[in-house]
């Protein structure tokens, strides 16, 4: 079996050895403190191992990576590309998670796109996107045996042509007729009249609504079937002859086009479909800001129900954003929380901080920003206030009416308080000493908007399993991995997300098995101990499934009762059989004894060391 082998290694204490690693081996570097374990480990082998790749790559990759030294030493060979594994956690970034670190969030995130279904805030009703066909067996099953109109809307933004140009197009597409909703076809009020004229008119009036079915005022949900629709007074049903029309243009206001006219029987599906389908061509091509088709259909008796291509509510017509991975993610504009930018929290004026000993006065300078030297004018203008309205300056800030401290505290007519004073000072923030300033009186407080989630508050409207991605990220792994085994998924939807849920599964599995089951994938990586840190990355090279690699570990049992050891052990086997060679630096009797390999350094610290004595 070929090996790794190197001799002359001269790296900090090292005394010119020469030593052997066997591939595809479970080699333990091992000795006392100070003997030239990390010396041999890490700034020999992994760092010839990781500069001899680096050296493989082409000139323009080469840029964007650091060079790596090369090491004191004659000679090394066989020695594969190295990662190294060590017990410090470096990571100073807000935004990275353990969720992110592990790439689980990743999967999770797919999931949700593939199988998650979005939720109307206003009915909490699935919100579904409608082909002809679609909306064609939706409206069968809600409106079997009624008739009804199926409408096309031309809303009053955003039309593609406006009066006369928007009639003449009409007419030439072969539109008949119009349906103008009951806030555009009701005429103004006229003057009462007197005798029995005004109640023949009046009559006339209440046939003619009756017999033109009016209104279009959402009033009521109701439900049939398990669908739910808008119930609804009708509006008026016009021709594009009609003389009010050729007079006065068409409505200035939202107006449908009538596509049909149809009674909804299951035998009429064919009709049904066709005229969907011209329904959302038109409504697509009389309007620029519109993206999607729609379709609104209304019985005779009122009943409204929305058909949309787009992912909508068929009730409120609520839209919802494209289902996207993107669109999980705290790290993308479209998923991020709009006011914490996806940081989950935001820095806001602290009251700690701006008055650090509520037992002093006013006067003693209780409010810190206003007992600066630089603040003469503001104490003047707090002092004159307080003098104004009777508040004493003597008394600590702590024992003043709340209705004083909240007038000083957010700013009056009379007087810009504190908040006001910072206010001020945001438009100076270009100055380096005002941020300086402002930055030492504020801290980070949970935002308000996602409540520490850091996405926006629209993703909570998408469950799995009754469930949003946010409460799978606040579960431990353990709880989580339970979740997840649990989960079903039915018919092409389980076909689609088997890789996914596999990924998480084995993700998750790799983490319980390195002995992190307690920490939650929401979990900022930058709170992590050093141990934490190294076996969540030991997790994370388990489920990247590579071989032919050289992977270096620094103590990975630090920290881990006994029990975990063994696991750990066992997820390092599972490294080798993989295919890879791991160089473990390490004291732990019972991984010493798992080992294929044992290269022991000593016999003493320092000077003393640096030598293969086993």
């Amino acid at each position: 079996m070929k090996s790794i082998r190197l001799w002359g290694a001269r790296q900090n204490n090292l005394k010119g050895i020469e030593a052997e690693v066997p591939l595809y081996s479970f080699t333990v570097v091992c000795g006392p403190s100070g003997s030239g374990k990390s010396s041999l480990a890490f700034e020999t082998l992994y760092a010839e191992g990781q500069r001899r790749y680096v050296e493989s790559l082409s000139n323009y990759s080469k840029q964007f990576l650091n060079k790596a030294p090369k090491p004191d030493l004659d000679g090394i060979e066989n020695i594969p590309p190295a990662i190294a594994i060590e017990q410090k956690n470096s990571v100073k970034s807000s935004r990275s998670t353990v969720g992110t670190t592990t790439e689980t969030i990743d999967y999770l995130r797919l999931l949700y796109e593939k199988a998650g279904r979005a939720y109307c805030p206003n009915h909490h009703i699935p919100l579904v996107k409608d082909t002809p066909s679609d909306g064609a067996d939706k409206i069968i099953s809600t409106f079997e045996g009624q008739r009804g109109f199926i409408l096309a809307p031309v809303p009053e933004e955003g039309r593609l042509m406006v009066d006369k140009k928007l009639l003449q197009t009409l007419i030439q597409d072969g539109v008949l007729r119009i349906y103008v909703p009951i806030k555009q076809s009701a005429e103004p009020k006229k003057k009462k009249t007197a005798g029995r004229t005004a109640k023949k008119a009046s009559k006339s009036k209440a046939k003619e609504d009756e017999a033109s079915n009016e209104s279009l005022k959402l009033e009521t949900v109701a439900h049939v079937e398990g669908q739910m629709f808008g119930q609804e007074e009708l509006g008026q049903v016009l021709e594009l002859t009609d003389p009010m029309i050729v007079k006065k243009g068409l409505p200035k206001g939202l107006f449908y086009i009538v596509v049909d006219r149809m009674a909804f029987h299951a035998s009429e599906i064919g009709r049904l479909v066709d005229s969907l389908s011209q329904a959302f061509r038109l409504s697509l091509k009389y309007s620029t800001q519109v993206l999607s088709g729609q379709a609104i259909i209304l019985t005779v008796d009122g009943k409204r129900l929305m058909v949309s291509e787009d992912l909508s509510c068929s009730v409120c017509g609520y839209r919802f954003p494209a289902l996207t991975s993107a669109f999980f993610s705290f790290n993308s504009p479209v998923g991020a929380c709009d006011k914490c930018n996806g940081f989950g929290n935001t820095l806001d004026l602290d009251p700690e901080k701006v008055i650090p000993n509520p037992a002093l006065s006013l006067s003693q300078g209780a409010i810190a920003p206003f007992a600066m030297p630089s603040a003469t004018y503001d104490r003047r203008q707090l002092k004159a206030y307080c003098k104004k309205h009777d508040i004493d300056l003597h008394t600590p800030w702590q024992d003043l009416k709340k209705v004083h401290r909240d007038a000083i505290w957010e700013g009056n007519d009379e007087f810009y308080g504190v908040k006001g004073l910072f206010e001020y000072l945001e438009t100076k923030k270009y100055k380096m000493h005002v941020r300086v300033f402002i930055s030492r009186f504020k801290s980070p407080f949970t935002c308000k908007a996602c409540h520490g989630t850091r996405l926006k508050p629209q993703v909570q409207q998408v469950l799995l399993e009754k469930l949003p991605i946010t409460e799978l990220t606040k579960m431990t792994i353990e709880d989580l991995y339970a979740h997840v085994m649990k989960l079903k998924l039915s018919g092409a939807t389980e076909e689609i997300c088997r890789e996914p849920l596999r990924q998480i599964r084995d993700r998750l599995k790799f983490l319980i098995d390195v002995g992190v089951s307690y920490i939650t994938l929401d979990r900022p990586t930058k709170t992590l101990s050093g141990g934490e840190y190294q076996r969540l990355n030991l997790a994370n090279q388990l489920g990247m499934g590579l071989s032919q690699t050289l992977y270096v570990l620094d103590e990975p049992t630090v920290g881990l009762h006994p029990r975990d050891s063994e696991r750990l052990v066992h997820v390092l086997k599972q490294l080798r059989e993989q295919g890879n060679t791991l160089v473990v630096v390490e004291h732990d009797h019972d991984v010493i004894l798992n080992a294929t390999n044992v290269i022991e350094m000593g016999p003493g610290s320092g000077h003393l060391g640096g030598e293969v004595i086993f």
